[in-house]
């Protein structure tokens, strides 16, 4: 999908899809994952990371549905290489988990110990998996500062309920 302008001029959409859709907004990457994790995702990630203003450092954001799968190993290998070939414009990468109990605890313990023990996930940015999108801005803003938190969460708001084609 062509890159598209909203109401709000700072949110750029770069692809909409019934299971992973990605976005802009100022300086951060917008990911909401609800379904099977391509690895064709990763392109459009580095598509829209190439998109922002390289002088400045950026953000990834997403947010993973309790009715997502996990990526099989070709998505996670093309993950991996996307967050180490962008390392030096990354700010933080933060996640929201969704989901409540003792299966979505898991699925956040689990994610966290693959970013952060995993060889090729030790980067220099910091790296969060959290449970709500408002935590995971919150953690966003303390890397990078200038961020309007309430603009960037009405903004994944927003792009996440617009309709796949």
């Amino acid at each position: 999908m062509a890159l598209e302008r909203l109401k709000d001029p700072e949110l750029r959409i770069v692809t909409l899809d019934k299971d992973v859709s990605i976005a802009t907004h100022g300086q951060a990457v917008l990911c909401h994952f609800r379904g099977l994790t391509p690895a064709s995702a990763a392109a459009i990630l580095r598509r829209a990371l190439g998109q922002l203003d390289a002088r400045r450092p950026a953000i990834f954001f997403a947010v993973i549905e309790t009715t997502s799968t996990p990526p099989d190993g070709e998505a996670r290998a093309a993950f991996s290489k996307f967050f180490e070939d962008s390392a030096e414009r990354l700010a933080c990468a933060v996640v929201a988990i969704r989901g409540e109990g003792f299966r979505a605890a898991m699925v956040r313990t689990i994610a966290s110990g693959i970013l952060h023990l995993m060889p090729r996930f030790r980067v220099a940015f910091p790296k969060h998996i959290v449970a709500s999108p408002e935590e995971a801005a919150r953690l966003a803003k303390e890397s990078l500062p200038a961020l309007d938190t309430t603009a960037l969460l009405h903004a994944f708001t927003a792009f996440s309920e617009m309709p796949a084609p």
